[in-house]
C-alpha cells in the first residue's frame, strides 16, 4: 500500500470515527428525551420544563453533529489537497479555508469568511468525495431536506431568542428536528459507502488487516449507524 493510498483510507476512517462520536451524543439526547413523550402524556409543569430542556439539548447536539462533521470533512479535504490527492480550483480552496483576502495599505489582509452553515455543508459534501473519484451531491429533493432547513431556523431561534416563547418548542418543531436528523445521517452514510466502494477491494482488505480494530464499513456491523434516533421510535 502506498503512502497516498494510506492517506485516503486514514481520511475515510477519520470521517467515520468523528461522525460516530457525534452520533453517540445525538442518540444519548434522544434516549433521554423519549420518556417525556411515552411516560408523561399529561406532564406536570416540572416535567414539561425538563422535557423542553432535552428538546433544546437535542437540537443543539444535532447541529454540533452537523457542524462537527462539516468541519472534519473540510479539514480532511484541505489535507488531501496539500498532499496532491484532491485537485481543487483556487475558488474551491478559498471556500474550504474560509478566508477572504483584500489589498489594503500596501499589503494583503486576510479575514475570516465562514459563510452559512448550509453552504458549508454543501461544499464539504461535494469536495471531500472527489478525492475518491466520487461525484456526490446532497439529496435536496428528499422531503426531509425541508425539515433540515426548518430545523436550522429552530436552532437559530433557540440560540438567538427574541422572546422567551422562542425557547418553547412545539411538537411540529420536534418532528422537524427528528426528520432533519434522519436526512443528515442517511446522507452521511450514503456518501461514506460510495467512497469506501470506490476503493479497490484488495486494498480495502489490506487496510482492514493493518487496522484490525476497525470492522469493514461495508458490512452491517461496520457501517456508521444511519438513523440512531430510529432505535427508539416515537417522541
Amino acid at each position: 500500500m502506498t503512502r497516498e493510498q494510506a492517506s485516503l483510507m486514514i481520511a475515510l476512517d477519520a470521517f467515520r470515527d468523528s461522525t460516530e462520536a457525534f452520533l453517540w451524543d445525538v442518540a444519548r439526547c434522544h434516549d433521554a428525551l423519549k420518556p417525556f413523550a411515552t411516560e408523561y402524556p399529561d406532564p406536570t409543569p416540572e416535567q414539561k420544563k425538563e422535557g423542553q430542556f432535552w428538546i433544546r439539548m437535542f437540537s443543539r447536539t444535532f447541529f454540533a453533529l452537523v457542524e462537527g462533521v462539516t468541519s472534519t470533512m473540510r479539514q480532511l479535504s484541505i489535507q488531501l489537497y496539500e498532499s496532491g490527492q484532491l485537485p481543487l480550483s483556487r475558488g474551491e480552496l478559498y471556500v474550504l479555508l474560509q478566508k477572504r483576502y483584500r489589498w489594503e495599505k500596501g499589503k494583503v489582509i486576510e479575514t475570516d469568511d465562514f459563510g452559512s452553515a448550509m453552504n458549508g455543508l454543501h461544499i464539504a459534501f461535494s469536495l471531500f468525495p472527489k478525492a475518491f473519484g466520487v461525484d456526490f451531491s446532497l439529496d435536496t429533493k428528499n422531503h426531509r431536506y425541508n425539515s433540515f432547513q426548518q430545523a436550522l431556523q429552530i436552532r437559530h431561534a433557540i440560540t438567538h431568542p427574541k422572546s422567551p416563547r422562542d425557547l418553547e418548542l412545539s411538537s411540529e418543531a420536534i418532528l422537524h428536528i427528528r426528520d432533519a436528523g434522519k436526512w443528515f445521517s442517511s446522507e452521511g452514510l450514503r456518501m461514506q459507502k460510495l467512497c469506501y466502494e470506490s476503493v479497490d477491494p484488495e486494498l480495502r482488505a489490506e487496510w482492514l488487516r493493518m487496522t484490525a480494530s476497525h470492522p469493514d464499513p461495508l458490512t452491517p456491523n461496520g457501517a456508521t449507524e444511519a438513523n440512531p434516533i430510529d432505535r427508539q421510535p416515537g417522541w
